[in-house]
């Protein structure tokens, strides 16, 4: 009789199982992100331990005994206690950033029953674009427009560039993707084209197409040059008239 009450309390326990949904999860940089596992089939049998591990870092170690504190190696880490109650085991990351990339086990000990479920959390950074031109130093008749995407993460990425009108003659080049030291990559384009064939009013555009963009990302430029020497001849030729006009007066003054 006490056997088969043993058995029946030790099948209890060891038919419990923990499960984590979802099991993939895609967030961005600087966001707070939440692994949720929880416990299934299992009764009034206290928690004893949960331990969520990245490869060979524990990253957090709760345990029910007094004599055992729980501890964080990152204080961006952190378990939500009111949820073990619950049989949730909830993991939080503040402030997500790329390093947090990678798969997640979370461990949980019931007397001497183990579960252990994974959680594989993939980051990614939205890319900052700018756009710009100035003139080329082989060759001032020429204009180099140059277009930067910075902090993306993966590094795959599409640059393209959109003329509104597609006759204006132009070359272009892409440089590859370099990893900056936040883990974030940066990549350039460069597109000439010749100042006499650039009007002000034709805009061009820069577009980014990124997995960690719903839809491409777009900067558009129009020259601004051409207006500014415009108004440089203009104001140039109105001194030069001033000055004319004044000096005619001042003559037809000495005349009279």
């Amino acid at each position: 009789m006490v056997l088969a009450l043993c058995l029946t309390c030790l099948s209890t326990v060891l038919a419990f199982e923990l499960k984590c949904k979802p099991d993939v999860l895609h967030i961005t940089v600087n966001k707070t992100a939440e692994c949720h596992c929880a416990l299934q089939n299992i009764l009034k049998t206290p928690l004893r331990k949960n331990v969520w591990t990245k490869g060979n870092i524990t990253l957090y170690n709760y345990s029910s005994s007094a004599a055992h504190h729980s501890w964080a190696v990152d204080s961006r880490h952190q378990l939500l206690m009111e949820e073990i109650k619950h049989g949730n085991l909830i993991l939080k990351i503040r402030n997500t950033q790329i390093s947090d990339n990678g798969t997640y086990k979370c461990i949980v000990l019931f007397d001497e029953a183990y579960r252990d479920a994974e959680v594989h959390v993939f980051l990614t950074a939205v890319p900052k674009l700018s756009l710009f031109y100035e003139t080329s130093v082989d060759d001032p008749s020429v204009l180099t427009l140059t277009c930067i995407a910075e902090g993306f993460y993966p590094s795959d990425i599409t640059l393209s560039w959109v003329l509104a009108v597609q006759e204006v003659p132009h070359s272009r080049k892409q440089t590859p993707a370099t990893l900056l030291q936040d883990g974030t990559y940066i990549i350039s384009s460069t597109l000439q084209v010749k100042d006499s064939l650039w009007s002000p009013e034709v805009e061009i555009g820069c577009k980014a197409n990124h997995s960690s963009l719903t839809q491409p990302l777009m900067e558009k430029i129009r020259k601004k040059g051409s207006h500014r020497r415009n108004h440089f001849i203009v104001f140039s030729l109105l001194g030069i008239l001033g000055v004319f006009t004044a000096a005619l007066i001042m003559r037809t003054g000495d005349m009279a």
